[in-house]
């Protein structure tokens, strides 16, 4: 008897039972996560080099949590910290890069704690806010720049504004507005330099990370600044997780940082890596909350 499709029996045995072990390689090696673990995780951040690209850190970060913990992350930008702050307690976040300040803001708002440290290039615990002006400006020392143009970044800024008002109100004994001709928050620490460079600022607040950041994607030179001013060393950026997400889930997000070591993604990042983070570290940005208050 003539067989359908010209096909003998154990052909159509053989092909079924391909069909049949592909199907159980796929359902065997496919990713199985937890069944309490959020399928998309939302990480916030807020654009602090001008805009979202490869070489921001939260993108780069948010494609190699995709990869290692094996779900979809969506890198969610705010145009500041205030509306992010918004987003965690809205439970639109699951995760954020956050400087020290708006941390701990986000922390006391919130309900989140930090995951992890970023470290500088050097594997320091932090970086440094700077004040910066255009070399050849005739600005030596920050008294020089006394009724000229001043920019932050934006208020909520723990590099580009709040550290920066130390000198001011310390060493000079006057608050910004008073020293200078007028204070600008230029929106971001790419924004700051640029202005600097291009003369709109006589003195711009940043920080050391941020300021190679965004130096090199404008393509100048760092000799085509002087720094004026450098802080003490800040406790670095964290990122920072919600309190009510799985222990199993945080332990793993956490642990994928902290074995983030591919030196061209570091680089790309201009970091030394990610340390455990300690809350205690944080005690001087708390403090110097209050006295802003």
């Amino acid at each position: 008897m003539k067989r359908p499709w010209g096909w003998s029996l154990p052909i159509l045995i053989l092909i079924s039972g391909l069909l049949s072990i592909r199907r159980l390689t796929v359902a065997e090696t496919g990713p199985t996560l937890p069944a309490d673990w959020p399928r998309t995780f939302r990480l916030g951040y807020v654009a602090v080099s001008g805009g979202a690209n490869r070489s921001d850190p939260s993108q780069v970060v948010g494609q190699y949590l995709a990869r290692e913990l094996k779900l979809e992350v969506k890198v969610v930008s705010y145009p500041d910290y205030l509306s992010l702050i918004a987003g965690f307690k809205a439970r639109n976040l699951e995760g954020a890069y956050l400087g020290p300040y708006p941390y701990v803001e986000a922390a006391e708002l919130a309900e989140v704690e930090a995951a992890v440290m970023e470290l500088d290039p050097q594997g320091q615990r932090g970086y440094r806010s700077i004040l910066i002006t255009r070399t050849g400006s005739g600005i030596h020392r920050l008294e020089d720049a006394r009724g000229r143009v001043l920019a932050f970044t934006y208020p909520d800024s723990t590099s580009g504004c709040f550290i920066p008002m130390l000198p001011f109100l310390r060493d000079l004994g006057q608050p910004p507005g008073t020293f200078a001709s007028k204070v600008v928050f230029a929106g971001t620490h790419q924004a700051v330099v640029q202005g600097v460079f291009n003369h709109s600022y006589a003195l711009g607040a940043t920080n050391d990370l941020d300021f190679a950041r965004a130096a090199e994607e404008l393509h100048l030179q760092v000799q085509d600044f002087q720094i004026l001013w450098t802080s003490p060393l800040i406790p670095g950026s964290v990122y920072a997780i919600r309190k009510d997400l799985p222990q199993s889930f945080k332990k793993a997000f956490r642990q994928s940082l902290l074995n983030l070591k591919d030196p061209s993604l570091l680089a790309s990042m201009k970091i030394g890596g990610f340390g455990p983070a300690d809350n205690s570290e944080y005690t001087i940005i708390r403090q110097l909350r209050e006295l802003k208050k």
